[in-house]
């Protein structure tokens, strides 16, 4: 094959996919050619070239939409094209033998595991805690996934890093440009070069032997989706493809085959692809050479990491999801790395427990709740699967503000005279620890008896004496949660919503499972006005916690409200439905005490009439 024919298949062959070809490997190239032309049977190396040419106008997500239908699509006088399309199936696995391993670069898999991945987590937690989304999520893109270790990778830290991962929104993506490569990933079945630089524990925790041949767990597979995927081919981000807002994409050992244009045009897709603040991170010395006037270069000891900037001149942000927060060099020193995320509860907890956790006892609204799986005939139990709010800490109306300061409680200066500051400082939680010369059992004694005394100071109405006493056990346990929850109801009594909110909040912190601050957050914001917050904390409790049969009520209540029935008689069904499975003889308490029965009966006079 002369110069000028190779030649030209370099210029289409990088056109089409990126590669750059070396003068060393054109001989390579050439062989690789001559190859398909012969098992084609083809009469020229001009004729393969039209093949090619006419079957990089069509992509290969196209080819495969279209084989399934094979007979049909060659009545339409496509031969040519399809054949071609295949034809380039044929030719990438022969060009494209990347390869791949497990945990490959342990620096950057550090700074993933302990910092990039820990930060996007963390961020997600907190706007789910502060109601600005409905279900944590994260999303990954390996961008050159090859077999698929890369991406499963990723999997792996994400369920080490997010225990309730299950409760999350999780899209892990792989793509590559070689279809016989993602064949492989698909299967997830490896052999022991892959696991050369894995630890014996994630392999015998993520992995089985299966003839042979090591298979990744289920659950693990499942959580990745791999599709092929050309970086430089036009129009490959599609939003129906769900390739868009992502929060981190590695794309590491691919530039080094492409060619300057071709990473300038990969690059040009990966900040579309990119969340405002979501991170690149590429093999080492990868992007020399190239502008990145729209990514924000972070040197760290492990590696340069990229961060999309949140715009650049002229450019609306065009993300969905709110920007990852700006990460500097300097931040590493602020992070815990011990910390863990809190510990997933079992289904069974998360519904109605007979043995509430630390965070539920004496709680200062309801008691303890037995099982939902053996109910006993007579027993009590919670409408709400949790600790809910009683009547008497509704948030206070402004009426009720009013009169709360015709009796003389001033929120602000009574509070500051019973030990506790200004209403600024007042909202900066402790960081008091509890005296080494208790014993624990002894300081719970301690901690249990001033918050039980609080609570009987708030049941008079001494609101400033029952605060202090609350935030006293506080700085013995900074994080005894039933404390916090107790001032959130003081401060809604007294319609003080904005610290009402904080220590909700600071109490979901400590428990975001827990579910009594998010019906108080609801409550507040219904009688702010707020209602589609209030929805969203509602629908946050029925996800936390599915058969939370006050939480349905409560929805009924708004949709009927909004004029919106049919909505409303989802709800009210969705609760009949759970008191059904109940004793017809079991009290369940919801401000005041009614039977299953009664309410079945009470719920199917509400659908009877709409």
């Amino acid at each position: 094959m002369n110069h000028i024919l190779i030649d030209r298949f370099v210029q289409l062959i990088s056109r089409y996919i990126g590669l750059s070809f070396r003068e060393q490997d054109l001989a390579g190239l050439s062989k690789k050619l001559s190859d398909r032309i012969n098992i084609l049977k083809l009469s020229s190396p001009e004729e393969y070239y039209q093949l090619l040419a006419k079957g990089a106008t069509q992509s290969y997500s196209y080819l495969e939409e279209r084989e399934s239908d094979s007979a049909g699509f060659f009545r339409r006088g496509k031969q040519r094209e399809m054949s071609g399309a295949r034809e380039w199936k044929e030719l990438l696995a022969l060009l494209t033998t990347g390869e791949s391993y497990f945990f490959r670069d342990r620096g950057q898999v550090w700074l993933l595991k302990n910092l990039i991945l820990p930060q996007i987590i963390n961020q997600q937690r907190l706007m789910w805690y502060d109601g600005r989304i409905e279900r944590p999520g994260l999303r990954l893109w390996s961008a050159g996934c090859s077999t698929g270790e890369e991406a499963y990778s990723l999997a792996i830290l994400v369920r080490e890093l997010i225990p309730d991962w299950e409760d999350w929104q999780i899209f892990i993506l792989g793509t590559d440009i070689n279809p016989e490569a993602i064949a492989k990933a698909k299967l997830g079945t490896y052999s022991d070069w892959s696991f050369r630089t894995i630890s014996a524990k994630q392999k015998a925790t993520y992995f089985t032997v299966e003839k042979g041949k090591w298979k990744i767990e289920e659950d693990l597979r499942r959580l990745v989706t791999f599709r092929y995927g050309n970086l430089v081919e036009e129009g490959f981000l599609k939003a129906s493809d769900g390739i868009e807002d992502i929060d981190l994409i590695l794309c590491r050992n691919v530039f080094v085959y492409f060619t300057a244009e071709a990473i300038a045009l990969a690059l040009d897709n990966f900040y579309k692809a990119l969340r405002a603040g979501g991170y690149l991170i590429t093999a080492h010395a990868e992007l020399h050479g190239q502008k990145l006037d729209n990514f924000e270069t972070l040197v760290l000891p492990q590696s340069v990491i990229y961060q999309r900037k949140a715009t650049i001149w002229g450019e609306k942000n065009s993300t969905k999801r709110s920007p990852v927060a700006p990460l500097s060099p300097g931040a590493l020193s602020s992070f815990n790395f011990t910390e863990k995320p809190p510990v997933s509860q079992t289904k069974a907890e998360s519904v109605f427990s007979s043995k509430p956790n630390a965070s539920q006892r004496s709680s200062p609204s309801k008691a303890s709740f037995p099982s939902l799986s053996s109910p006993q005939s007579g027993s009590k139990i919670s409408l709400s699967a949790a600790p809910i709010v009683p009547s008497s800490v509704v948030p206070a109306t402004s009426e009720a503000s009013k009169k709360n300061r015709e009796h003389g409680i001033n929120k602000n200066r009574n509070l500051a005279d019973s030990g506790t500051e200004s209403q600024g400082k007042d909202r900066v939680a402790p960081e008091v620890s509890p005296p080494l010369a208790l014993e624990r059992s002894e300081l719970e004694t301690n901690v249990k008896t001033l918050l039980d005394l609080a609570k009987t100071l708030f049941q008079k109405k001494a609101y400033p004496e029952a605060v202090a006493k609350a935030r006293e056990a506080i700085k013995m346990h900074p994080s005894y949660l039933d404390a916090y929850c107790l001032i959130a109801n003081i401060y809604a009594n007294l319609g003080d919503y904005q610290q009402a909110e904080y220590y909700c909040k600071e109490a979901i912190k400590l428990n975001y499972r827990h579910l009594e601050p998010y019906y108080l957050l609801a409550k507040i914001s219904e009688e702010k006005g707020d209602v589609e917050i209030a929805k969203s904390y509602l629908k946050r409790i029925i996800y936390l916690s599915p058969l939370s049969i006050n939480a349905y009520l409560e929805l009924a209540s708004i949709y009927q409200k909004e004029g919106d029935t049919q909505r409303a008689k989802k709800m009210w069904l969705n609760a009949l439905e759970i008191v059904r499975g109940l004793p017809d003889d079991l009290t369940l308490e919801n401000d005041g005490e009614i039977t299953a029965s009664q309410l079945k009966v009470y719920l199917n006079q509400i659908l009877a009439s709409k």
